[in-house]
């Protein structure tokens, strides 16, 4: 966990995907009063990957001509990353089956490329990082997603050294008594 620089790391990520909006003809917008820095207390990568995929379902289901918005604020003792597109949207019950794994929610058939992990993925991770998100959207208008994160405390901006364990102070490994079959397992 270290302070991150969300307006920086946001400009990044829009730039990353200028290619796929404008290949989808949709406009990515950062509004000027986002830009000031604002800083949050969480892991750069796994908020670069949460971002990332909200970002990109902004544009994969967005129609020709339209926008995605990001509004960085700080709101208390958190940040608050508000994304706004105003894609095909969804309805109610489809809000309410977004966070199940693997349900594409009706979209299976639109040619748009996806599993239907990303968002239950994004939620846990957001919640990991001890933060919140929530979507609302009505359909044919749009979609808006809000994640707050805790914020950085003011002044600093330095990762957080948390004291690694040495080998020597690691605790002995416990031989075991149990006989049975052993083996490998490779997780991807």
């Amino acid at each position: 966990m270290e302070s991150v620089d969300l307006c920086a790391l946001v400009q990044e990520l829009l730039l990353l995907l200028e290619p796929l909006a404008q290949e989808q003809g949709v406009c990515l917008l950062m509004p000027s009063e986002s830009l000031p820095p604002v800083h949050a207390r969480t892991d750069r990568n796994r908020v670069r990957q949460v971002l990332l995929n909200i970002l990109s379902n902004a544009i994969k289901y967005n129609r020709r001509g339209g926008t995605v918005t990001v509004v960085l604020r700080e709101a208390g003792d958190q940040v608050e990353l508000e994304l706004a597109d105003t894609g095909i949207g969804m309805s109610a019950e489809q809000l309410q089956g977004l966070f199940e794994p693997f349900n594409r929610l009706g979209r299976e058939g639109s040619g748009i490329e996806g599993t239907g992990i990303g968002m239950a993925l994004t939620r846990r991770l957001v919640e990991l990082l001890d933060g919140s998100m929530s979507v609302n959207g009505e359909p044919n208008v749009g979609t808006c997603v809000r994640v707050r994160l805790p914020q950085a405390q003011h002044g600093r901006h330095a990762a957080a050294t948390i004291p690694a364990v040495r080998p020597a102070e690691a605790a002995p490994a416990k031989p075991t008594d149990v006989e049975g079959p052993r083996g490998r397992v490779l997780y991807v």
